[in-house]
């Protein structure tokens, strides 16, 4: 029976090497006591000529790789090729099974550069099979060049390969957990070194700004509009709600917490609201001054966004006489439901009278004024008054500052 290992690159199959016979078959013909002295024997060799090989090893992969000579990493490559290439031979040796033959301390060493370097898995993960492809090929130059006439030479050959092959697979897999291990720390000191900048700007302490623009990458001379999410859920993506309110333009985030992230950008586009995530907004301020009020307007802004359904939007500038009154919501409520009473209710009735009330407010307590606003004779807009007057159980007229306020905490905070 023959069969062939091929490998895969840009669409194009090629050959790795070609046997001439079955597993099945050399587990019958050849006794397994032979066939690892056998292995063993080809294993030294490759052993002996480690630094060739590796050498081999690391063209290859920079040649199919160019991802490792763009970041300048080839002293790393041959280091772990060479790393590799020995615990592979001395497993053969030994006669240890693939399984438990784990990544080199070497490789282990370098991940945290990888993952520096902003290589990705996917781009470790090809080296490694370029690499171990390569070692596929010397084992089998190595097998015929020990065993050029000998009929053992292919279940030895077969035996090398599905070897490499398995235990590629396996360091994949701890490759792939431990790159993963790395990322999530780099990016938790990343995310804590910036957020302590930020603190540091935040609270104005004497800091060298130049230096504090490069490590967040962000201007500090410009005008920035600060923006404070909040997720409902732990597992909101904070990152995406916060691409989403300023577009392609550059901006800073930094996450507080699971649920909080802080950003600063230039001007939002429309702000929407973004499904389970509050957002308070700022007003455009310029300099490091402004970084630090626009950020107090939106923590300001976030308070009373919060006290409103998930997802909604508060701007400061429209929610500023709010944002004063509920640093204690409990309070602002009662103080709402105590100045309007039965008109706060979420009823029809009591929707048209606020719309009316605010609307002969603002005209100054005019009703004719008002009810050419409302599209209402003045003599309707007059008897929905006395109305309001008596729900009220007071005149409007002695009231007007309070009822003011109490139509916009409750437009803000809903009944």
């Amino acid at each position: 029976m023959t069969f062939t290992l091929t490998r895969k690159y840009d669409g194009q199959y090629e050959k790795v090497v070609e046997f001439c016979a079955s597993f099945d078959q050399m587990d019958q013909n050849w006794g397994m006591s032979s066939l690892a002295e056998m292995v063993a024997k080809v294993a030294q060799g490759l052993r002996a000529d480690v630094e060739a090989v590796a050498r081999h090893n690391a063209q290859a992969v920079a040649a199919q790789v160019p991802e490792l000579h763009a970041a300048r990493l080839e002293e790393i490559l041959l280091i772990s090729c060479r790393a590799n290439n020995i615990v592979v031979m001395d497993a053969l040796v030994a006669g240890v099974q693939p399984e438990a033959v784990e990544l080199s301390a070497e490789a282990l060493g370098y991940i945290r550069t990888l993952v520096v370097s902003g290589i990705s898995l996917d781009v470790v993960s090809k080296a490694y099979r370029v690499g171990a492809y390569d070692t596929v090929e010397r084992w089998a130059k190595a097998v015929a060049d020990s065993f050029a006439t000998d009929p053992g030479a292919v279940p030895v050959a077969a035996y090398g390969t599905r070897f490499l092959l398995t235990w590629m697979d396996n360091v994949l897999a701890q490759m792939a957990h431990e790159f993963r291990i790395e990322d999530e720390r780099i990016t938790r000191e990343r995310t804590l070194r910036r957020l302590a900048d930020v603190r540091l700007l935040l609270s104005n302490a004497p800091t060298d700004l130049s230096a504090v623009e490069t490590r967040l990458g962000y201007r500090l001379t410009g005008v920035h509009r600060g923006v404070v999410l909040r997720a409902a859920d732990p597992g909101v993506d904070l990152a995406r709600a916060a691409r989403s309110l300023f577009g392609d333009a550059a901006f800073l985030q930094v996450p507080l917490d699971g649920a909080t992230m802080w950003c600063w950008g230039p001007e939002l586009i429309e702000p929407e609201s973004v499904a389970d995530v509050w957002v308070g907004v700022g007003r455009a301020r310029a300099g490091v001054d402004g970084f630090r009020a626009t950020h107090a307007e939106a923590a300001e802004a976030i308070r009373v966004a919060e006290l409103r359904p998930e997802g909604a939007v508060a701007l400061i500038d429209e929610v500023a006489v709010t944002a004063l009154c509920v640093v204690d919501p409990h309070r602002a409520r009662e103080f709402v439901a105590t100045a309007l009473g039965a008109l706060a209710a979420d009823t029809d009735a009591a929707r048209r009278q606020r719309e009316t009330l605010q609307a002969f407010l603002e005209a100054g307590m005019n009703s004719r004024r008002a009810g050419a606003e409302l599209g209402l004779h003045h003599n309707t807009v007059r008897y929905r008054l006395a109305q309001i007057d008596e729900v009220l159980g007071r005149p409007i007229v002695d009231h007007r500052l309070e009822l003011e306020l109490a139509l916009r905490l409750h437009a803000d905070l809903g009944s």
